[in-house]
Formats: structure tokens, C-alpha cells, sequence
């Protein structure tokens, strides 16, 4: 499975705070020091921000819907105008049990919240499951790898360059492939041959066409 770097994402608001939470670390640090000026809170409150947001670099995710079912618009938006492709399904349970198999990396995993996280509840986990409003549609759940940086005197520099490659047993993750409802015939036999080649052993039987019927 390939982690990428939060910073890596279309999404360049990934790993960031909302407005409406550093309003808050704005109010909490008039409140705390009822002397400081709006520009002296200002000031503190954005290099609070800033300091959350070079996190983006050293943490690593990787991404799965959590839908029961297929979603129509998630084949269009990820086959980006193609009509071959396939979606893997797994469970949480099966995923969860791949990562604490591989002892490279520590991981943590959960639900993607859409919507402003309080001040009080932000931490580099909160904060790397957190995605604005318009991302509601892919309901994803994350895996995630923290404070991957390499140490350099007083600063830290990203450990990757764009992502890592996480060793899991494909096979034991696979529930089912999913073809893609927009496919034509010939690309299960390519399919079928590319398994054969790259996933020797892996069950055909777990190979199934998309329920959606829309040409």
C-alpha cells in the first residue's frame, strides 16, 4: 500500500487548521493575556497555525471509502475519463491486522471527520482525519503514519519525498476486485493474466463486475 505525504494532496488545505479553529486560538490567547494587542494574538495565533501545518510533510496517509456499497461518482472521479480500472473491497478488521503486521512504521486509523475541529481537540491525529465540507461525498477512512522527519540539528526534514511503500499480504486484504461498470470484455482477461503474473495464487473467483449498469 503507498502512504503519501499530506502535503502531496490535491487538497492543499489537508493537515490544516480551519478558520473557524484558529478563530478560536485567536479568542484563547486574548483570553489568557487580556493585555496582549489583536496584532500581538494575531501573531501568536499564526504561528501556532503554521507550526500545525508543517506536520502536513511528515505524516503519511493512506486512503479507503468506507461506503457498504458502491458510489457511481467515485468510479468517474477516479478513473479520471478511462473506462478499464478496478476497485479493491476489504474491512477494517482486514486492513487493521495488515498494518499491525508490518513493524516498520507505527500506524492509527479512523474515520475522516468533515468539518472544523475544536481547538480543544487538536492533535496531529484529529488534524490528519480532518477535511473540509465539498469532501463529504468519499466518507473515507484513513490509515495514517506520524513524525516521519529526519532530525538535522534544529530542523526537521521530510523523511519521503512524496510517500512510502508499506509492505501488506495483498491477498489476505482482498475481499473481492471489482471491475469497472464502464469496462469492456476484453479487460477481465487482462486483468485475470496481470493477477496471474503479479499475485500468483491469488482466487479468480474473487474477481467481480461492478453492480452498477450504466453504459
Amino acid at each position: 500500500l503507498f502512504f503519501k505525504r499530506l502535503d502531496k494532496y490535491t487538497d492543499v488545505l489537508e493537515g490544516q487548521l480551519f478558520d473557524e479553529t484558529v478563530n478560536e486560538y485567536f479568542e484563547f490567547r486574548k483570553n489568557i493575556d487580556p493585555y496582549a494587542s489583536d496584532e500581538e494574538a494575531k501573531t501568536w495565533t499564526n504561528n501556532e497555525a503554521e507550526n500545525i501545518k508543517l506536520y502536513k510533510a511528515w505524516t503519511l496517509s493512506n486512503s479507503w471509502n468506507i461506503a457498504e456499497d458502491e458510489n457511481y461518482a467515485m468510479w468517474k472521479i477516479y478513473l479520471r475519463g478511462y473506462t478499464e480500472g478496478v476497485a479493491i473491497r476489504t474491512t477494517v478488521g482486514k486492513l487493521k491486522e495488515q498494518l499491525d503486521n508490518n513493524k516498520d512504521f507505527e500506524f492509527y486509523s479512523g474515520r475522516v471527520k468533515y468539518g472544523a475541529v475544536p481547538k480543544n481537540d487538536v492533535n496531529q491525529f484529529t488534524i490528519s482525519t480532518n477535511k473540509r465540507q465539498p469532501y463529504t461525498y468519499e466518507n473515507e477512512y484513513r490509515a495514517i503514519v506520524l513524525h516521519q522527519f529526519v532530525p538535522d540539528n534544529d530542523r526537521r526534514h521530510a523523511k519521503w519525498t512524496v510517500g512510502a511503500e508499506v509492505k501488506v499480504d495483498v491477498k489476505e486484504l482482498i475481499d473481492l476486485i471489482y471491475i469497472s461498470p464502464f469496462s469492456t470484455p476484453w479487460f477481465l482477461n487482462l486483468l485475470k493474466r496481470a493477477l496471474s503474473d503479479h499475485l500468483p495464487g491469488f482466487d479468480h473467483d474473487h474477481i467481480v463486475y461492478s453492480k452498477i449498469q450504466d453504459s
